[in-house]
């Protein structure tokens, strides 16, 4: 579990189900809003990451001397 998203030990049930409704209503207006446009950025190819040239040193792999 993530650190930053530890759930308190002494929320009751109705606390995290009012959380529940809230958080799946947020999606579902974040969806609405940004579906779309979401949709269209997810199936953009998107380019390769640059590949680093390695150093001289990292090409070295015989003894140290």
């Amino acid at each position: 579990m993530n650190p930053f998203m530890r759930m308190p030990d002494h929320w009751s049930p109705q606390k995290v189900e009012l959380i529940l409704d809230f958080v799946d209503e947020l999606y579902q207006a974040i969806w609405d809003k940004y579906g779309t446009q979401l949709c269209v950025y997810w199936e953009t190819p998107k380019p390769p990451d640059p590949v680093e040239d390695p150093t001289d040193d990292e090409l070295d792999n015989g003894p140290p001397w």
